[in-house]
């Protein structure tokens, strides 16, 4: 026994060193410094508590490890080296640090704040999990990309630096919006509000709905056309600029314009009131359609003249402006009248009366011939007579002023 141990023990100091030579480990105790050593050389460890301090520190050679516990601290801190990590627990403040060399990433939990740090370098991504903000970030380097996830904010936001987009969707407010960075384009959508937002960056055009409001728009600059729909209100506006239209629909109204630029003429329509106006700025004329008041009106500026038509009141208008005459057809009083201004003569005849009035200005003559009452009368103001024959009364009377 004495061969196989040394014992010393040193009462004031209150130290004990314990020494087993077979087994080659050392215990000393030291009790005013309030620590203890052991160490084993065949296992390759190291043992040593610290009383006073609250640690204990724990290496093995052999295995590569190092364990350390600081009980005042409230930590533990473990090195494998063979292995390649590192872990380090703080009780206090409530996190785990892990760190693996060989497998390149690192752990790091925080029960306190309550996230997730987990760096992969080999992988090239980082995932990052805040529980108690209730969100995930995921960074992947060589992917390129980023994830980001708000639990309680409801939130994703998801970034592909390869792909070039970006993609956020907002559960709370409601809405997603996604770019496309080598496409071009850019989608919003708003849930809450109702309304999608398209723009395409390279094709150059935007597409906007709104489904609260009830409309569509939609731009679309490389063909220079707009299009605009209102459900609600229930219309339609397209524009082509290179076409150079416009068509405007209102289906609560319903009416319907249609403006064309190059072919310059602008077409009307209502459909409740039931008229159309046409309008042609090239060919130089207006055509207004009233349906329900039954008429038509149609002037030709280059040509000269108007005409209009009543349904309802039975007439018909035409004024020639480069002819200089009016010829105005009333069907319901069964008349016609014909002025002819240059000439400068009228022509009136009354179908129900059965009379013919005829003005000759120039030639300086009236002829009227009453049908009905059988007689013709013609005075020659010029020639100074006039001319009246009774037919019924069978006579005629002939008065010539000159002679």
């Amino acid at each position: 026994m004495v061969d196989s141990f040394y014992g010393l023990t040193d009462v004031k100091g209150r130290y004990v060193l314990w020494t087993d030579v077979k087994g080659r480990y050392v215990l000393w105790t030291d009790v005013k410094g309030g620590f203890v050593l052991w160490t084993e050389v065949k296992g390759g460890s190291v043992l040593w508590t610290d009383v006073k301090g609250g640690s204990v520190l724990w290496t093995d050679v052999e295995g590569g490890f190092v364990l350390w516990t600081d009980v005042k601290g409230g930590f533990v801190l473990r090195t494998d080296v063979k292995g390649g990590f590192v872990l380090r627990t703080d009780v206090k403040s409530g996190f785990v640090l892990c760190t693996d060399v060989k497998g390149g990433f690192v752990l790091w939990t925080d029960v306190k704040s309550g996230f997730v740090l987990w760096t992969d370098v080999k992988g090239g991504f980082v995932l990052w999990t805040g529980v108690k903000g209730g969100f995930v970030l995921w960074t992947g380097v060589k992917g390129g990309f980023v994830l980001w996830t708000d639990v309680k904010g409801r939130c994703l936001l998801w970034t592909d630096v390869k792909g070039g987009f970006v993609l956020w969707t907002d559960v709370k407010s409601g809405f997603v919006l996604w770019t496309d960075v080598k496409g071009g384009f850019v989608l919003w959508t708003d849930v809450k509000s109702g309304f999608v937002l398209r723009t395409d960056v390279k094709g150059r055009y935007v597409l906007w709905t709104d489904v609260k409001g009830g409309f569509v728009l939609w731009t679309d600059v490389n063909g220079r056309y707009v299009l605009w729909t209102d459900v609600k209100g229930g219309f339609v506006l397209w524009t082509d600029v290179k076409g150079g239209f416009v068509l405007w629909t209102d289906v609560k109204g319903g009416s319907v314009l249609w403006t064309d630029v190059k072919g310059g003429f602008v077409l009307w329509t209502d459909v409740k009131s039931g008229f159309v106006l046409w309008t042609d700025v090239k060919g130089g004329f207006v055509l207004w359609t009233d349906v329900e008041g039954g008429l038509v009106l149609w002037t030709d500026v280059k040509g000269g003249f108007v005409l209009r038509t009543d349904v309802k009141g039975g007439f018909v208008l035409r004024t020639d402006v480069k002819g200089g005459f009016v010829l105005w057809t009333d069907v319901k009083g069964g008349f016609v009248l014909w002025t002819d201004v240059k000439g400068r003569f009228v022509l009136w005849t009354d179908v129900k009366g059965g009379f013919v009035l005829w003005t000759d200005v120039k030639g300086g003559f009236v002829l009227w011939t009453g049908v009905k009452g059988g007689f013709v009368l013609w005075t020659g103001v010029k020639g100074g007579f006039v001319l009246w024959t009774g037919v019924k009364g069978g006579f005629v009377l002939w008065t010539d002023v000159k002679g």
